[in-house]
């Protein structure tokens, strides 16, 4: 498995203002082979949104472990009554 994640300049180059507008009303970060809290850019790539669209929907999935009471209290910053934190032990279920 080759560790990666996707930075800043992806969003940036794959979701442009304009089919952000037009097309994404909802966002889930739930990872696939990790937690997306552990993304560097998490926090500045939630913002770049809400900067295009403030109502778009951010849910974000993890187990709440790795961060510090700051970076929690800036991601709190960046989300709003739109958006959901789902702390899961074992995996997510939409149920």
């Amino acid at each position: 498995m080759v560790n990666t994640e996707l930075d800043i300049e992806f969003f940036w180059r794959n979701f442009p203002e304009d089919f952000v507008h037009a097309n994404v009303d909802k966002i889930t970060f739930c990872g696939d082979d990790g937690d997306p809290i552990y993304a560097h850019d998490l926090v500045n790539v939630i913002a770049y949104f809400k900067n295009i669209k403030p109502a778009i929907e951010i849910v974000i999935v993890t187990n709440g472990s790795y961060k510090s009471e700051d970076w929690w209290s800036a991601l709190a910053m960046v989300l709003d009554a739109h958006d959901t934190v789902h702390f899961s032990i074992d995996g997510y279920d939409d149920a």
